[in-house]
């Protein structure tokens, strides 16, 4: 059986880089609104259609109380994995304690086990490391997750990336 899920991720205040882009500064912050993936971002994904900037999610997290357009989402619905979106780096070497904090949408009645996942990673240079993990389906409406960014930085840059990927269950 495959699990159905919609995430949803609305970015408040972040401290975060990516790319050829050079690195701005911290606070930055990103709310979705321009509908497309933001400047100097990136997505990967393996399949699947990925990161969702426009539109309406289905099931459940069409009704998350928020105006399309404002979120970046994924709708499991289909064959996606290994859906990546890597942000644009973050001078954070004025910050004592960085961290890095969005609000989450994920409620799924249809199909709500297993719970997707989403990984919070940062770049230490040559690896990505795993910063923390979310696999929760329970908690109805937006809620608010912040993750410590201090140690993640290479000389006073930050470079996060979210990672979802699907399990199956049959």
């Amino acid at each position: 059986m495959k699990n159905i899920i919609s995430l949803i991720l609305t970015f408040l205040v972040v401290s975060l880089n990516y790319g050829q882009c050079p690195a701005v500064n911290s606070p930055y912050g990103e709310n979705f609104g321009s509908g497309v993936l933001p400047n100097c971002w990136s997505q990967s994904v393996i399949t699947g259609d990925g990161w969702q900037f426009t539109g309406t999610p289905g099931y459940d997290a069409a009704n998350n109380g928020r105006v399309a357009g404002t979120y970046a989402w994924i709708d499991f619905s289909s064959d996606d994995q290994g859906v990546i979106m890597e942000l644009i780096d973050v001078d954070v070497s004025s910050i004592t304690a960085p961290q890095i904090e969005f609000d989450y949408f994920c409620y799924n009645t249809t199909n709500p086990t297993p719970a997707n996942i989403l990984n919070v990673e940062a770049f230490d240079g040559t690896n990505w490391v795993l910063i923390s993990s979310i696999q929760i389906n329970t908690l109805q409406g937006w809620n608010p997750y912040y993750f410590s960014l201090v140690g993640y930085d290479v000389s006073g840059i930050v470079s996060p990336k979210i990672k979802s990927r699907i399990w199956w269950s049959n």
